[in-house]
């Protein structure tokens, strides 16, 4: 029953993101502590695995499609992996109900930041300038800000990058979420990348961050139940699959709202459940 209720779980996440264009790892973790029954440092170390594997899997197309950017991802990867195994050893010295705590933060915060960038969308939406059909905000920066896709990267300061990619690399060690949320508009604004180059390539920092957090967890007291976690990942992967074509009929600001509110939702019930129950 726990397999089956793992598969369904994971395809219901998988919906959910496919639907909203992101939120893999920061759904994953209260669903794996609250569904599944898993310790919260537990579910952090589980729902790196999830990143990994779903991050290989999309990076593989985007690099089909030639959207990554090999050398800017592997350079923001290196700082990145040094601040995810530095998190990664941190993690045990956080007390269980801290680390919910934090997590809950973590979602408040990305949720005011969606809410805004909602807004914004909308008063765009609602003038003459019009939206792709293609573009998801939750992962991808306003259009106005992107530029043509034969627009170089340029050139970048070595303390930008390093101090975007530990702060990112931190985030995903200890928390054990992708951080595609901060990686994309990260390389959009230090590197210049298009869209679809900051995409595909935050595909590989994610790839780089959630290896290098699950490589810092080693000789810690986590355990990672294999086939629950396995089977989850398997599920996302087929329900991302299924939600991608139905976010494509929602308005990007009604997603962006969306996105916002259920995170506003799994925060305050991980503060209940924590604090109160």
């Amino acid at each position: 029953m726990e397999f089956l209720l793992a598969a369904l779980v994971g395809v219901a996440i998988g919906v959910v993101v496919g639907v909203l264009g992101a939120g893999g790892g920061i759904l994953a973790v209260p669903v794996l502590i609250y569904l599944l029954g898993q310790a919260p440092h537990n579910a952090t170390a589980s729902s790196l695995v999830i990143v990994l594997l779903s991050a290989i899997t999309a990076l593989i197309s985007h690099a089909r499609a030639h959207n990554v950017q090999w050398k800017a991802g592997f350079t923001f990867g290196i700082f990145a992996i040094s601040g995810a195994f530095a998190g990664a050893r941190i993690a045990p010295r956080i007390s269980e109900n801290l680390l919910v705590t934090l997590f809950a933060a973590l979602l408040l915060l990305v949720s005011a930041l969606m809410g805004y960038r909602g807004w914004k969308i909308r008063r765009q939406e609602n003038s003459p300038r019009k939206f792709s059909v293609d573009y998801h905000p939750e992962t991808e920066p306003d259009p106005a800000l992107a530029t043509p896709d034969t627009t170089p990267p340029h050139d970048v300061n070595l303390t930008s990058i390093s101090a975007a990619g530990l702060l990112v690399g931190v985030l995903s060690g200890i928390f054990g979420v992708g951080g595609g949320f901060a990686v994309v508009p990260l390389l959009i604004f230090i590197f210049g990348f298009t869209i679809r180059q900051a995409t595909g390539t935050s595909l590989l920092v994610m790839m780089l961050t959630a290896a290098a957090g699950l490589v810092g967890r080693i000789d810690t007291p986590v355990t990672i139940d294999w086939p629950i976690v396995l089977l989850f990942a398997a599920g996302s992967a087929l329900g991302g699959l299924l939600g991608e074509p139905i976010g494509r009929r929602f308005r990007p600001s009604t997603l962006t709202y969306l996105f916002s509110g259920l995170l506003v939702v799994m925060a305050s019930l991980m503060l209940v459940e924590t604090y109160l129950l």
